[in-house]
């Protein structure tokens, strides 16, 4: 693809906050800067590293790399929006120091902008598909293809509440204005959900959404990144308030129906998390019993559609030796590597 063939070219800034992470980092940062596309800012936030990241830093000179070096660590919210409040390009995409991008990203992103047809002021942002990796680079597994390449932003809400369109930061184009105007990333009240906060507001707000179904992105999922076990109450903390917050964006709009449709969802969306964190949780040490114990204590968020299937999902993971799981899960990676080795 060529730049030259894009009927404008806006200033896109990726923030790439950091922390002690440097050989993750550098993929990301160089992934950032063999972007085909020109018209670039990276802002780099590191948060106060104490391993290489510094010396790697000291290394950059790129007239499009802007270098935040937090002299404490902010916290991992406040580092995002430490590149949110620095960015000055028209759009926006945060991409964590763990994942990186093919080299086509931005520009598809913003071709397929500029080529859906629909008003500028009516998009709520673009969005892509992910390759969902390991530390090892190994596909877990890509993100379900969209049946649509322009919707409105409330069915990929209800799509991503149904687990049919997962979405992650580092495959979100936004306007910057909509990201500063919703207070960036609001990790006081969402410590969990920030970025959820986010893209969802956007897309209730009315407006459209597009879709590239190249997978451009790649989300690494690692054990650096999944340590803490987050409980059940905690995220029911956050997604509790973050539906609510888009009921009501929707009902102000006289969207009562479509209000209903996603508070039915969410029964769904919270079934399916509540299921892989008592998982975690006996993968971790809790025993069988104890796992057991919490599907029951969260039982309400398993007797609405969709719901009694997490359940018994989970159940019989709890009861699989983890020696089995860890097969299955073996023989699933060798079939997505055979079909398509790389992207």
């Amino acid at each position: 693809m060529s730049i030259g063939y894009l009927e404008k070219n806006p200033l896109v800034s990726i923030g790439l906050p950091t922390f002690n992470r440097r050989s993750f980092f550098q993929r990301a940062l160089e992934s950032t800067l063999q972007q085909t596309y020109l018209n670039l800012q990276v802002v780099v936030s590191d948060n106060n590293s104490t391993d290489e990241t510094v010396a790697l830093l000291d290394t950059i000179d790129d007239p499009r790399v802007t270098i935040l070096r937090q002299p404490a660590n902010i916290g991992m919210m406040p580092n995002w929006n430490a590149c949110l409040n620095a960015a000055r390009g028209e759009f926006f995409l945060l991409l964590s120091d763990d994942d990186y991008l093919q080299p086509t990203a931005i520009e598809e992103m913003v071709r397929a902008s500029q080529e859906s047809g629909v008003n500028p002021e009516e998009v709520g942002f673009v969005y892509c598909r992910a390759a969902v990796i390991d530390e090892r680079d190994r596909i877990l597994r890509r993100s379900p293809r969209a049946a649509w390449k322009v919707a409105r932003g409330e069915d990929a809400l209800l799509e991503y509440l149904a687990f049919r369109q997962p979405m992650y930061p580092c495959t979100i184009m936004f306007r910057t204005s909509d990201l500063n105007q919703g207070g960036g990333y609001p990790g006081e009240r969402f410590s969990l959900a920030a970025d959820a906060y986010a893209w969802t507001r956007v897309a209730a707000s009315g407006r459209k959404v597009i879709y590239v179904e190249n997978p451009i992105s790649h989300y690494r999922i690692h054990s650096s990144n999944m340590t803490r076990i987050v409980s059940p109450d905690e995220w029911i903390s956050n997604l509790t308030p973050l539906v609510g917050g888009i009921k009501t964006q929707l009902e102000a709009r006289g969207e009562h129906e479509l209000a209903g449709r996603v508070d039915r969802a969410s029964y769904h969306y919270m079934s399916n998390i509540l299921s892989g964190l008592i998982v975690h949780q006996v993968r971790t040490g809790k025993s069988n019993s104890l796992g057991l114990a919490e599907f029951f204590r969260y039982r309400k968020y398993f007797e609405h559609s969709g719901g009694f299937r997490d359940f018994l999902k989970g159940i019989v993971r709890i009861l699989t030796p983890i020696k089995i799981e860890q097969w299955m899960r073996e023989q699933f990676h060798r079939r997505i590597q055979d079909d398509d080795p790389a992207i």
